[in-house]
């Protein structure tokens, strides 16, 4: 689950709202045709209501300041 409630917004990437029933679930899985495994597809569910066998995820952080990067050269 992302951190956001769903919102419809297909041309941005706002925070959804504060509150509602509906999360968002980002990416799809292997079992989508393929366009619906990409990256970018949303979906939106109730939380806990489902199981989702075929999903995977990955952990993010919000980072406050970019990391600073030293040259190896």
């Amino acid at each position: 689950w992302a951190e956001d409630y769903y919102q419809h917004s297909p041309e941005q990437d706002p925070k959804g709202p504060k509150e509602g029933t509906k999360k968002v679930m980002r990416g799809g899985s292997f079992l989508e045709s393929p366009r619906g495994s990409n990256v970018y597809t949303r979906q939106e569910s109730e939380k806990l209501k489902k199981a989702y066998r075929a999903t995977g995820f990955r952990c993010a952080l919000y980072q406050a300041k970019p990391l600073s990067v030293q040259s190896v050269n």
